[in-house]
């Protein structure tokens, strides 16, 4: 059966006043010949693949999907003392650094308002004045310096990108809530070294920011509107309790922090995502929750895990699930990389402001998972390169937390030695089982299969981090 996957196409069209924006134009269209690979491309001497000399590769394209940076905590918890968020302290910018203004537009290159999240987040204040789940000011500092890291890489070593940000070069897309937004703009800011000199100046970037609905999003795994996804979660968390000694531990710790099982049971996630937060702002644990945070956080990372992939590793629900997770970010990621090489993608870097439980879908997905959390400024990059000495011959590294990574699935007998650079036709065969387009997405959301189908047993607080109500308009 032949595969499609959408290929995506960036177009510079001018706005009043000087702005460019690129906007996608999407098009189905089949694999292209351009990854049949030549037997000189895949053999070595011997008929084993041997890859290419670094020194001969040349970056031509740069996928970067990120998590936003620190943030203050998405929920407030009862039944812990509650830590003081101060608005004043914790929303100021970081003095030692600026960032560029922005602006935020739909994919037609329209303005976009608050999303519905981000409306509901701002209804929950904490003491001090913070609202739920904002960029503080360790989570600027540290997308700025994320974003300096990547300057080095990739204009000061490799003389990748431009010294100076241009449109024509990045993209920028978010899901349209603040901190993801704030995050990508501080990141960018860092890439192309802002001053506040820079912010004085008339010419300086005001750049544009993609985004879409809640309806439409596909940065995270869109549990809230995606029917079939939520279904197959529902039953997931329905088999929680197989995870070794965790409810016998969340009875024990419930007892120790006397928390009303009357009114719900503690979710090991929600706790996480507090003691987290306090952590990365230097803040005050409970000294019970300082003895027992390696098992929260452990509890909690086999929770996440089991949201994007299932619980039977071998079961065809684990590749549904990650389908309905991530397939149209797979599918994007896919089609970016044929439009570079194709010439009709000219974005050298495409950036993805996102969130955890994409993050950690993606890196499932690719088999290098680590087994912890994606912390907060997580980067994960697909670099597309180039044999210099074989022109029109591509590759494919991944890159999480910086370090290139072994992707075992496209290893077999004919791979000489353990390398980090793939030929694109490979990684492309491999992981285009996952693609699918968004269009295809949105149906089968909507389709229910026999697997589906939810038990009849009560389900478990753990979803509640993941399976939001759906917002009212």
């Amino acid at each position: 059966m032949r595969r499609y996957f959408s290929s995506f196409q960036g177009l510079l069209l001018p706005l009043t006043g000087g702005l460019s924006i690129g906007v996608y134009l999407r098009h189905k269209q089949k694999v292209p010949n351009v990854y049949a690979l030549s037997d000189k491309e895949v053999a070595g001497p011997d008929g084993a693949y041997s890859p290419p000399s670094d020194d001969n590769l040349v970056v031509r394209n740069v996928q970067i999907f990120v998590r936003h940076g620190a943030r203050t905590p998405l929920k407030v918890l009862p039944y812990l003392d509650q830590a003081s968020w101060s608005l004043e302290t914790l929303m100021a910018d970081p003095p030692e650094y600026a960032r560029y203004p922005f602006t935020v537009h739909d994919f037609h290159g329209k303005p976009l308002s608050m999303g519905l999240f981000e409306t509901l987040s701002r209804n929950v204040i904490f003491p001090g004045g913070c609202f739920a789940g904002q960029l503080t000011l360790p989570g600027k500092r540290q997308m700025y310096q994320l974003g300096q890291r990547l300057r080095k890489e990739y204009i000061n070593d490799q003389k990748f990108l431009s010294p100076s940000y241009s449109s024509k070069e990045v993209y920028v897309r978010s899901t349209n809530i603040t901190r993801t937004i704030e995050s990508a703009m501080w990141m960018v800011s860092g890439i192309y070294n802002a001053t506040k000199e820079d912010l004085e100046k008339p010419d300086v970037p005001v750049i544009p920011v993609f985004a879409t609905t809640e309806q439409e999003e596909i940065l995270y795994p869109n549990h809230s509107f995606c029917n079939a996804l939520t279904r197959l979660s529902k039953r997931i968390m329905q088999h929680m309790h197989e995870i070794t000694g965790m409810l016998d531990d969340r009875d024990l710790l419930e007892k120790q922090i006397d928390f009303d099982t009357t009114k719900g049971r503690l979710s090991f996630v929600d706790l996480r995502d507090e003691l987290a937060a306090r952590l990365a702002h230097d803040m005050d644990m409970p000294p019970v929750l300082r003895q027992w945070w390696d098992k929260v956080d452990g509890y909690a990372v086999q929770v996440l895990a089991r949201m994007v992939k299932g619980n039977d590793p071998s079961s065809k629900i684990q590749r549904e699930v990650l389908r309905l997770a991530c397939g149209p970010v797979v599918e994007m990621v896919l089609g970016n990389m044929s439009g570079v090489v194709q010439h009709r993608n000219g974005f050298k870097l495409e950036v993805y402001s996102c969130h955890d439980s994409m993050m950690i879908a993606l890196i499932i997905a690719l088999d290098i998972w680590d087994g912890k959390w994606p912390p907060y400024a997580a980067d994960l990059r697909f670099e597309l390169l180039e044999d210099r000495t074989n022109p029109g011959e591509y590759f494919v590294r991944v890159r999480y937390l910086g370090d290139a990574k072994v992707l075992s699935a496209l290893h077999s007998e004919e791979v000489k030695e353990m390398t980090t650079v793939y030929p694109l036709k490979d990684f492309t065969s491999n992981f285009i089982d996952l693609a699918i387009s968004s269009r295809h997405h949105r149906e089968q959301c909507q389709v229910r299969t026999d697997y589906t189908d939810p038990l009849t047993e009560e389900d478990d607080d753990e979803g509640s981090y993941f399976i939001a109500a759906k917002p009212s308009k």
